[in-house]
């Protein structure tokens, strides 16, 4: 057998086999479809996003990383999830689940200190969220999750309401 008949790998890249594809897939069918039924979204599967190198979701303000695998890498995948975010400007939400465990989340603790307890925690919601891996938290999908999305879609909703508002009494 020739070269010119073996396919061509990109150095550095990761081949990962059918069955962690189909797992993965599986995982963000779950994902989508556990914040459909809470939320009534109608989130899908972007398909690009694996072509682009971008996020596999984004919801309200987040950009969302969905990891369904046995072993975990959060170090590594904390710091895809970040840099996924920080080229769209939103905060960071790493998804993960293994078998017979439920669905966390991880996100940057300074955003979950304000948002759950009003701390004034003086750590900066930065841009370079890869650097603040030690300053992570992690809580479940459901319900603290769905509850953030929530909320920061009706905070959402209500300022577009009001910028509406106040570009028609101008």
């Amino acid at each position: 057998m020739t070269s010119r008949n073996l396919p061509t790998i990109p150095p550095n890249s990761i081949q990962v086999g059918k069955s962690q594809r189909n797992k993965g897939a599986a995982g963000e069918r779950e994902v989508f479809k556990i914040l459909n039924d809470e939320l009534g979204l109608g989130l899908k599967r972007d398909l690009s996003q694996t072509q682009d190198g971008g996020c596999d979701f984004t919801v309200a303000n987040f950009a969302c990383e969905i990891k369904r695998q046995e072993t975990l890498s959060l170090g590594s995948w904390w710091d895809q999830t970040a840099r996924n975010a920080g080229k769209l400007d939103l905060i960071p939400a790493l998804l993960y689940r293994q078998s017979r465990q439920p669905w966390r989340v991880m996100l940057p603790f300074a955003y979950i200190s304000d948002i759950f307890w009003g701390w004034d925690t003086d750590i900066p919601l930065a841009p370079d969220w890869a650097a603040d891996f030690d300053r992570t938290a992690t809580i479940l999908l459901q319900p603290m999750f769905t509850d953030l999305i929530r909320e920061n879609m009706s905070s959402m909703a209500l300022a577009a309401m009001r910028e509406k508002a106040s570009h028609t009494t101008q």
